[in-house]
């Protein structure tokens, strides 16, 4: 996120999943004492404070949350972010995935990383849904990474709607971040010797 922001190269992030439970802690949202102490058992709490740090500097650009789905009563509950709950956050709520679809409307270039919530509970698989028909259905340069969110563009039939799908998320991401990746400094130099 920081080596987009900074070099220009994103106009916004949304933010979905563990990403949005760590900048909606670090924005002063009280995520509730279970979400806490999942973040704190990860080895997240830099991250935490990274996130107060990029609001700071990026506020505008960093799209968080406005309401979260738990489960409460064996269902799907929805709640704005000023009223969570201590309970597990597994999905991005309803107002949300409308604010979000907007910007992926508008955009020319897509990538996205990783489900925006347990989306292998069919309660729970409606924003990774929504996210991905928006995307699908944009007319956007799009990129998703990450084996989760292929597998799940691949279960709803969305795959020829996104231009390309990386299976190592993890590798798109350092890409983004401005690390050197092998294979791609070999493409590079096969290229530059073409011309």
């Amino acid at each position: 996120m920081e080596n987009v922001l900074e070099n220009g190269s994103a106009d916004y992030i949304l933010t979905t999943g563990l990403v949005a439970n760590i900048f909606l802690w670090g924005s002063g949202v009280d995520i509730g004492k279970c979400n806490k102490d999942f973040i704190v058992s990860k080895g997240y709490c830099d991250f935490v404070k990274k996130s107060k740090k990029l609001l700071k500097n990026y506020g505008e650009q960093i799209i968080i949350p406005k309401d979260v789905a738990v489960c409460a009563r064996n269902k799907r509950v929805e709640f704005s972010v000023d009223e969570i709950p201590d309970k597990p956050i597994y999905d991005i709520g309803t107002e949300t995935i409308t604010e979000y679809a907007g910007y992926i409307r508008k955009a020319e270039t897509l990538f996205a990383n990783g489900p925006a919530g347990v989306f292998e509970k069919e309660e729970f698989n409606i924003g990774t849904d929504d996210i991905l028909n928006a995307i699908a259905s944009s007319n956007a340069f799009s990129i998703i990474g990450g084996g989760h969110l292929a597998a799940a563009a691949n279960q709803m039939g969305l795959s020829k709607g996104i231009t390309h799908i990386s299976s190592g998320g993890g590798a798109s991401i350092n890409l983004l971040a401005g690390e050197d990746l092998p294979v791609v400094e070999v493409l590079r130099e096969r290229a530059a010797k073409k011309l």
